[in-house]
């Protein structure tokens, strides 16, 4: 009955619609995981748990949200989050911080960290050039609901965006020389 893109976007649209072919129209601005249950939604506003009392015959809310649990775990990166809903109304969540991702270090040969990343972030497939001077990973760009294989320079510290239009399914795209 409702749904939310697959993207980390704050500004997710929910819509509502019917099986009985009576268009979809939006509903309200959500993260993803939306779930109903016992004439509610229930979806997170940041990391808060929201239930807001919801009419499915009329495809409509009721009422306002109410906050059930504060600091419920999420995921930035992909949108989801740790909470579900029985249809009975038995509630099930994880507490916790954001996973804010790692960063990619580099070590000489005695250990020591000769360069890294400044951000936090999801690197995948981290490759190194046959010279060493660069390397090549495959990370998430949120604003256009994408993974792109980036190429950074260990010297300059740039890191440059090389492919662009590939979804998030990272079995399909790798990074390399």
């Amino acid at each position: 009955m409702a749904s939310a893109s697959v993207s980390a976007h704050e500004s997710n649209a929910v819509f509502v619609g019917s099986l009985d072919g009576r268009g979809d129209h939006f509903l309200f601005y959500a993260s993803p995981p939306v779930f109903y249950s016992n004439a509610h939604l229930l979806y997170l506003s940041g990391d808060i748990l929201m239930a807001r009392p919801f009419d499915p015959g009329k495809l409509e809310f009721t009422g306002e949200a109410v906050k059930l649990v504060d600091g419920v775990l999420r995921d930035p990166y992909f949108g989801g989050a740790a909470f579900s809903v029985s249809e009975t109304g038995i509630l099930v969540y994880q507490q916790g911080k954001p996973f804010e991702g790692y960063g990619i270090r580099v070590f000489d040969r005695s250990g020591k960290q000769i360069a890294g990343t400044v951000e936090p972030g999801l690197y995948f497939n981290v490759r190194f050039s046959p010279d060493g001077a660069q390397i090549a990973y495959h990370s998430p760009v949120l604003q256009a609901g994408t993974m792109s294989v980036f190429v950074w320079d260990i010297k300059s510290g740039n890191h440059t965006r090389v492919s662009f239009n590939s979804h998030y399914n990272r079995s399909r795209l790798v990074a390399g020389w």
